[in-house]
């Protein structure tokens, strides 16, 4: 995530994990999810941030919604 603060990047995964863990099943969702619970000191993070990092964790498009691979 260029251009953040580690901080920041460290936020951000952290509410991708939580909005996983509460059901959320595509980036827009996450997304969505992030953007109720977020402080106003930080950004949201983009849909491509946010896919790139589902696909770190295992996580592939399967048509509107987002499967964890290897399960």
């Amino acid at each position: 995530m260029p251009g953040r603060k580690i901080q920041e990047s460290i936020a951000i995964r952290d509410w991708i994990n939580s909005a996983l863990g509460a059901g959320c099943k595509s980036p827009a969702q996450v997304l969505e999810w992030i953007g109720q619970r977020k402080g106003d000191g930080v950004e949201s993070p983009s849909l491509a941030t946010i896919g790139r990092i589902m696909k770190d964790k295992g996580y592939h498009p399967t048509g509107i919604r987002w499967e964890k691979k290897g399960k």
